[in-house]
C-alpha cells in the first residue's frame, strides 16, 4: 500500500485527533453548530480546507523561512498567525459567496481559528519530519477523521434528542460519554497500520 495511503488511513482512524487526541472538539460538541447535517457538512469542508492549505502553507514557511533564518523558535508564533489568516480569509469568502451558509456555521467559523487539531496537524507533521506530500496525506487523513466525528455526533445527537434520557445524562453528560464509546471504538482501528 502507497505510504501516503497509510498516512491517510492512520490520521483518519488510527489516531484521530477528535477521539483519540482530544483536538478540535468544542465545534462537534457544541450543540447548535454540529446539530443539522448541512451545518455539519459545512464544518468538515470548512476544516478540511483549512487543514489542507495551513499544513501546506506552514510546512514550506518552516523549510523555506524559519530553519535557513534560524527562527525555528517562531515557528507556534508564525503557524498561528497563518491559521488565524485563513480563517480570515474563509470567513471573507464564505461571507460573500454563501452567506446562508455561513449564517448556519454562525461562530463555527472564529471558532475554527482556536481549533487545537489545525495547529496540531501541522506540528505533528514537523515532528515526525514528513515531506510535503507527506504532511498533505496527514491533514487530508486528519480532516477526513474529522469529518467522520462530526457526522458521528450528528447523528448521535439526533437520536439523543429524539429520544429520552435520564434526566442527569441529558446534555453534555450523554455527550461525553458518546464520545467515550466512539473513543473506545476507534481503538479497535490501533493495529491496521
Amino acid at each position: 500500500m502507497p505510504e501516503f495511503i497509510v498516512i491517510i488511513i492512520g490520521a483518519a482512524l488510527v489516531n484521530n485527533l477528535v477521539l483519540l487526541q482530544f483536538m478540535g472538539v468544542s465545534p462537534i460538541l457544541s450543540g447548535r453548530i454540529s446539530a443539522r447535517l448541512d451545518t455539519a457538512t459545512a464544518l468538515s469542508l470548512s476544516t478540511l480546507v483549512l487543514l489542507l492549505v495551513s499544513a501546506a502553507i506552514n510546512h514550506l514557511l518552516y523549510y523555506l523561512l524559519l530553519v535557513p533564518l534560524d527562527l525555528v523558535y517562531l515557528r507556534l508564533v508564525t503557524f498561528m498567525l497563518v491559521i488565524a489568516l485563513l480563517v480570515s480569509l474563509l470567513e471573507i469568502v464564505l461571507q460573500r459567496r454563501y452567506p446562508l451558509l455561513r449564517t448556519r456555521l454562525g461562530p463555527a467559523v472564529p471558532m475554527l481559528a482556536a481549533n487545537t487539531a489545525i495547529l496540531a496537524t501541522t506540528l505533528l507533521g514537523l515532528d515526525q519530519e514528513y515531506s510535503l506530500v507527506q504532511t498533505l496525506a496527514h491533514a487530508a487523513g486528519a480532516g477526513i477523521g474529522f469529518a467522520i466525528v462530526t457526522f458521528l455526533f450528528t447523528g448521535i445527537r439526533h437520536r439523543l434528542d429524539h429520544d429520552a434520557a435520564p434526566g442527569p445524562l441529558r446534555g453534555a453528560p450523554i455527550q461525553l460519554i458518546s464520545a467515550g464509546l466512539l473513543a473506545l471504538g476507534f481503538l479497535g482501528f490501533a493495529g491496521i497500520v
